[in-house]
């Protein structure tokens, strides 16, 4: 929980509206969230980026 603490203590005296507030337009439902690997698929060398990576001088 270390983390938290420091993103707390990062945002003073706002921490509370960022981090306690509830969306009263959007809901849960409503959010399309993203493959948890999605980092991975958008950024991971492929084939065709490792060779061009490699013809670089």
């Amino acid at each position: 929980m270390k983390t938290y603490d420091n993103i707390v203590a990062h945002l003073g005296d706002k921490a509370s509206f960022y981090l306690d507030h509830v969306s009263q337009k959007v809901t849960k439902d409503e959010l399309q969230l993203p493959d948890k690997n999605i980092v991975d698929n958008v950024f991971g060398v492929r084939e065709g980026r490792k060779r061009a990576l490699c013809s670089i001088p």
